[in-house]
């Protein structure tokens, strides 16, 4: 199904990951969460995506093995729970999440060393007669040198005419990469605030809403040489310091289910030479729904 909602041009990628993962997890009363993790992960690229044997040194393969610490704190989060799942319903308190992990070479066959660092900060809240503001706001550094591109950031990409809330939705999946990164996703769902200016929209349940989803991101020196080399069929990029920013609007609750997004893409210049390689779009309908 997704071959046929793909963006037209854009080359299907794939990365597989062989991951064997141990974690434990503990929630206190007060909506405190930690997280300890071991995870071992072997990678295999396919084309376009460039070739494993680009970025390994005398090893047969990439294989990374790390440790984390994942902490999450809700105030006044209420959380349902069954057999299976939980539920969380969120407050309109901030939510602050955190994560830091380290690569450990030569365990299980890895080969890197590293430490990155992930923190977060999200909210939603109402406005009197104006609707509801959602936002989070988010960064992370990464300490490595020499590091393949799937141990970096990977800036979200999404390849299909679906929208995706907590992607970049004109950006191509391994477009851009970092290992320090800023941004932030704000959406203002003004409800039928401005709808209800047109006699004829009165009646209609539809609402209406704005968001921005802006990132700056930068790759060290050796991460650079490395990861944007001029590959046969797929090339990826660096932000430079660099702003990615995406801009849209349009309506929800259409039928009550569905979703449609005019999104506007704002990005760093590339070469004539570099975009050969890559298509992207700078203006995208998308569509979703919501039962």
């Amino acid at each position: 199904f997704s071959q046929l909602i793909r963006r037209k041009g854009v080359k299907q990628k794939f990365l597989q990951e062989d991951e064997m993962k141990f974690w434990i997890k503990k929630e206190w009363k007060e909506n405190f969460t930690v997280l300890g993790s071991f995870t071992n992960t072997k990678y295999e690229t396919f084309t376009p995506l460039p070739s494993k044997m680009y970025f390994l040194d005398n090893y047969k393969n990439i294989t990374n093995s790390e440790i984390g610490l994942y902490v999450r704190y809700a105030p006044n989060e209420k959380t349902l729970r069954s057999k299976r799942k939980s539920f969380h319903l969120h407050s309109e308190n901030p939510v602050f999440e955190a994560s830091f992990s380290i690569g450990l070479p030569k365990i299980m066959g890895s080969n890197y060393n590293y430490q990155k660092l992930n923190l977060a900060v999200s909210q939603s809240f109402r406005i009197p007669t104006w609707g509801k503001i959602s936002y989070q706001a988010y960064g992370g550094k990464i300490l490595g040198n020499s590091l393949p591109f799937m141990l970096l950031y990977m800036h979200p990409g999404n390849e299909i005419l679906y929208y995706s809330k907590n992607s970049f939705n004109l950006m191509n999946r391994f477009e851009y990469i970092s290992d320090s990164y800023a941004g932030i996703n704000i959406e203002h769902n003004f409800e039928k605030k401005l709808l209800n200016i047109l006699p004829f929209m009165r009646k209609t349940n539809m609402r209406q809403f704005w968001n921005v989803k802006a990132v700056v991101g930068n790759l060290s020196k050796s991460n650079k040489i490395l990861n944007l080399q001029n590959f046969p069929d797929y090339r990826m990029y660096s932000l430079h310091g660099k702003s990615y920013v995406e801009v849209g609007t349009g309506f929800e609750n259409i039928f009550k289910f569905f979703r449609l997004d005019a999104v506007w893409r704002f990005a760093p210049t590339k070469s004539p030479a570099a975009n050969l390689k890559n298509t992207y779009s700078n203006f995208g309908l998308f569509g979703s729904f919501r039962i």
